[in-house]
């Protein structure tokens, strides 16, 4: 949970009520799982004279782009799994007393949708407490999940330092999008967390590979690589927990050329102010060519 926490104080907002909910029997499978919100509850799996109580089921409901933590911690060995609404497996933890299990949804998944929890007792009986926490995710201050794919990707601006946080396993990666109105120098930094690596890969808007980044944990790196043409240029980003990046454009001056001293006057205009200089230098060529067609007539 000391996790979850520290996740919350960077990326967003918790829901996590205070009042302990204990759990409502029956709810032994999908079709009479509980329905909960964030929360605390207590529950209990144990055998009676002609029956056990193996598995508890609850539901609750998610928006897309959200994190759900679960924390459960039995006396019984217990084993907690976290299932979508089509009911396949995206969080397990098994065979412990103590379980954390988190996932962060899809940002392109239905507006709102189903989760499942389900905690089964293995060995022993006795009492558990669950905690489920959800967290909004705030990506490059987008108020949400950033996209998952080109098409969703999550537009930003340059020289800005964004945060987010991405889970590659479980497929969670974030694509962000900038457009580039001139051809540019651009910079990719990224910051990677204190516990794992970051990957960057950068993409011109045919998707062909630009660059790529990897930074190890707790380090900072940067790519930079020249843009000819306008165009948007997508960077997506893989790691488990929070990363930093910041894009920095750096427009190349088109003028720049053996003609141009700095003042941004184009080849044209650089040739007309040295019309004097023709012109004079071709009247002198007009006069060498003169004396010398005279001198040799007196030879």
């Amino acid at each position: 949970m000391r996790k979850a926490l520290l996740f919350v104080a960077i990326m967003g907002t918790l829901l996590l009520p205070t009042t302990a909910i204990g759990d409502t029997e029956p709810n032994d499978d999908f079709d009479t799982a509980e329905q909960i919100v964030a929360g605390s509850y207590d529950g209990e799996l144990d055998c009676g004279w002609f029956s056990c109580d193996d598995y508890d089921y609850y539901r609750i409901t998610l928006v897309a782009g959200q994190v759900i933590y679960v924390n459960v911690t039995s006396t019984p060995e217990t084993s907690v799994t976290l299932y979508n609404e089509q009911r396949e497996t995206k969080g397990y933890s098994g065979a412990e007393t103590s379980h954390e299990v988190f996932r962060v949804t899809s940002s392109s998944a239905p507006a709102s949708f189903t989760y499942y929890i389900e905690i089964h007792r293995l060995d022993g009986e006795g009492p558990y407490t669950m905690e489920v926490s959800i967290v909004s995710q705030n990506d490059a201050n987008s108020g949400g999940d950033a996209g998952d794919r080109f098409d969703t990707a999550t537009f930003v601006a340059d020289g800005i330092r964004y945060s987010g946080y991405a889970n590659s396993l479980h497929y969670d990666t974030d694509y962000y999008a900038i457009r580039i109105q001139q051809e540019s120098q651009v910079t990719i930094d990224l910051w990677s967390n204190d516990e794992e690596s970051a990957h960057a890969s950068i993409d011109d808007e045919e998707r062909h590979s630009l660059s790529a980044l990897v930074v190890e944990y707790g380090a900072h790196d940067n790519v930079t690589f020249e843009v000819s043409e306008p165009q948007t240029v997508y960077l997506h980003i893989s790691t488990i927990g929070t990363y930093h990046f910041q894009i920095t454009l750096n427009p190349i001056d088109s003028t720049d050329g053996p003609f141009d001293d700095g003042s941004g006057s184009d080849v044209l205009s650089q040739l007309w102010s040295w019309l004097p200089y023709i012109i004079v230098l071709l009247i002198l060529v007009f006069v060498v060519i003169a004396i010398i067609a005279v001198v040799k007539r007196k030879v």
